[in-house]
This record gives C-alpha cells, structure tokens and sequence, in this order.
C-alpha cells in the first residue's frame, strides 16, 4: 500500500449579513465568513490538503473567485468533485485530522454534525476525521476575532503496485545487482492503466532549433521497457510534441507557442524568469487538465491533443517527474 500525506490551510475575514458555515454546518452567530463560496474554511483546508498530497495544486486552481460559477458555492459540492479527482487519480482518503481556530462561537457542540457531514461526502467512517477547535488566546486576527482559521492533514493511501507501472520515479528506485548509469526522463505521462503514452525533455531555456534536444531525448525512449507513441520538447518558446515510432522521431504533430498554453496556469509566463522545475511543474498541469476535464475552464489546446489521438490516451492517467527509465540514481 502506498501512502501520500498532505497539509493545508486556509482563513477567512468574518463579516456581517454572511452566514457562518463550517464543516457544512450551519452555526449561530451574530458574524459569518467572508468569500466568494460559502467561506468554509475548514472544508477548504482538508480541500486543499487532499490536493497537496498528490502535488495537485491547490482549490484556488479550481474554483478560482474570479469564476462566477463558484459565487455562493457549498463548499460539500466543492468537496465532492475534489473527491472524485482523488479517486480518479487511483488514491483514497484514509482519514483527516483537522484544528478550526476561532475565538467564538463556541464550536465543540458542533463538531459531532461537521464530522458526519464531512464524512458522508467523502465515503468515511465519521470516526476517521478528526476535529479539533481552539482559539487564539486573543492574539492576532484570529484572536481580535476579525476571521476565523483552520489547518488539516489528510492521509491518502493507494492500493495500485509500483511493481505493474513500466518505470519507476527517482525516490521509488531500488538497487538490483550492478548499478547502471541512470536514464531519467523529466516527465512522463501515463494512461489509466499505467502505461507510458508520452515522454518530455523540459528545458528552461530558449531552443533555436530543437536538434540538440533531439539528440538527449532519444536515448530515453529507447531506454523505456516499452513503446512510448509521442514525445514533446518544452521550451519557454514552444512545446514541440512528436510521435516516435521506436526508431526515430516523425515531424512534429504539433507545435504549440508555450506562452499560449502555460500562461493558463501562470498569467505572468513569458514576463518573468522561469527555471527548470516551475517550467515542468506548469507543463504538468496541463497534462493533468487535460487527463482530467472537470473543471469549467477547457484546457489550451484540447482540439489539437484530440485530433493526434495523443488526448484519449492521456484520459484518466497522470504525469510524473523525474522518471527513472533504466539504472540507479544517488543522492
């Protein structure tokens, strides 16, 4: 069994005429929080938590406030889909532990109900999140009661064998006999099942032409245990992706201004210096929208990915960094 664990955080300003909802619970009081949902800040925290274990980003990516979509939003809806991802992804929640941080109401006679609510959505015995309220000692906002905060850490556990997936990250490789040269891919995205569909050379610069590129990237999808049908090059200039046919690599099949695909997920992309791992990071964000198409935003670039045959593959699967094609890689 694998294990993901991850934490998250989040505060709203109380206000008046607004609601006071936590944990799906509805609570008396003469103040409420302020927020573009419902404001619920210990839903957003384990929200944020179950994305954080799986390097997902945070709920802001989703539901971000500037989408009227999400205006006045229960935050259990919210929840649910986050859910549902998780689940997609081949990852469950194990259990929650969380601490609500507010200097009134009173939030104990309370708890019981948040945790049934919390439990009901995410399939959990109610036993297994845990609620915790305190406050401030009167110190900070929190304490001069201007908002309320709440912290969580959510445990993911996955069932899937690293053993069945044709290759292994970097963390996951294990010594076996003589140590070879290690052949690391910078990212690989993977079908449903498991299986490579595509292998990136992501390089934090600007490439005049992609030969040199070319001549890095073949090695590692000769090195892969399988056929990987495309490739891609990135760049801060463009994503070049290719199909590769376990000889050499076809013309590109498209070819993409990167500014225009990653600045969906940094508006500021081409305005600021980019490294190697944002770079990869951001490229890996859209592989993942594009695996998985809940959100109301399209991704950039779904009818070109479509009409390659490159976006059903991807359906369902997942992206992965530093991945160890063949040999042993050292701290």
């Amino acid at each position: 069994m694998n294990i993901r664990i991850g934490n998250g955080y989040d505060i709203h300003r109380l206000g008046s005429d607004r609601a006071l909802i936590l944990g799906g619970v509805k609570i008396e009081h003469h103040l409420g929080l302020l927020g573009h949902s419902d404001a619920d800040v210990l839903t957003h925290a384990i929200m944020d938590a179950m994305l954080g274990a799986l390097s997902l980003g945070d709920i802001g990516h989703y539901f971000p406030p500037t989408d009227d979509r999400w205006k006045g939003a229960n935050s259990l809806d919210l929840l649910a889909q986050v859910n549902r991802l998780i689940l997609e992804k081949g990852w469950r929640v194990n259990n929650i532990d969380s601490t609500v941080v507010a200097e009134r109401p009173k939030l104990k006679p309370h708890i019981g109900a948040m945790r049934d609510r919390l439990a009901a959505v995410l399939e959990l015995n109610p036993e297994l999140i845990g609620i915790k309220a305190t406050t401030n000692e009167k110190l900070g906002p929190v304490g001069r009661e201007e908002g309320i905060a709440a912290y969580a850490v959510a445990l993911l556990v996955s069932d899937r064998q690293e053993s069945k997936m044709p290759a292994t990250t970097a963390a996951q490789s294990e010594t076996i006999g003589t140590p070879e040269p290690a052949i690391v891919a910078d990212t690989v995205a993977f079908d449903a099942k498991g299986e490579m569909v595509l292998l990136a050379q992501v390089e934090a610069k600007k490439q005049s032409s992609p030969d040199k590129v070319i001549e890095r990237i073949i090695p590692k999808l000769q090195a892969a245990k399988t056929l990987i049908p495309f490739a891609a090059i990135v760049d801060l200039e463009k994503i070049l992706i290719f199909q590769w046919n376990g000889i050499k690599l076809l013309n590109p099949v498209i070819s993409l201004k990167a500014e225009d695909i990653l600045s969906h997920y940094d508006k500021k992309f081409g305005q600021k210096r980019i490294l190697y791992n944002y770079l990869n990071a951001l490229f890996q964000a859209w592989l993942d929208d594009l695996a998985y198409r809940w959100k109301p935003q399209i991704p950039p670039a779904l009818e070109q990915m479509e009409a390659i045959g490159l976006l059903p593959r991807l359906a369902g699967g997942s992206a992965d960094s530093e991945v160890v094609l063949q040999g042993e890689v050292y701290d």
